[in-house]
């Protein structure tokens, strides 16, 4: 790789990291405000409401992370650098950076998430694997407490 291949590069890596931070951030904060909040008001609706609130919002994501990415990547880059090279920088920039931002504001959809699993599918899975398990103790032959009664509670 010549030097100026290099430097091209490296910049187009600057500018793209920039570039879909902040795109990332904004859509974020977008969808931040589109969406309910996490709150126990939310708790309170049916599970085909919440299902509905989580799908919505993460093909949200889907749709605006893909297209973004589609147009952005064959876009020509700002310092000229091999269309190989330009499509390798493209791929892991917009996953990185991109996947990253979208998050930023996005606290609620992980707890959304985590309280429709706590709710409908914790007491399936810990039937299977139980909470205290764990693959470093399975390795090591650590004792792990007894399986609990996965439907305590539920």
């Amino acid at each position: 790789m010549e030097l100026h291949e290099f430097l091209g590069g490296t910049m187009n890596i600057s500018i793209l990291a920039i570039f879909y931070t902040m795109f990332g951030a904004f859509m974020s904060y977008l969808e931040y405000n589109l969406f309910d909040d996490y709150t126990k008001e939310w708790e309170k609706q049916g599970p085909l409401y919440q299902t509905a609130d989580i799908a919505i919002e993460l093909s949200f994501i889907g749709i605006t992370s893909f297209w973004i990415t589609y147009f952005i990547r064959d876009a020509a880059p700002i310092f000229p650098i091999q269309k190989i090279l330009d499509h390798e920088i493209d791929t892991y920039i917009s996953g990185l950076f991109f996947a990253f931002a979208m998050f930023v504001f996005l606290e609620d959809l992980a707890k959304k998430i985590k309280h429709m699993f706590e709710k409908y599918f914790k007491a399936y899975f810990t039937r299977l694997i139980p909470e205290e398990w764990t693959i470093t103790k399975f390795l090591f032959m650590r004792k792990t407490n007894k399986k609990k009664d996965s439907a305590e509670g539920y």
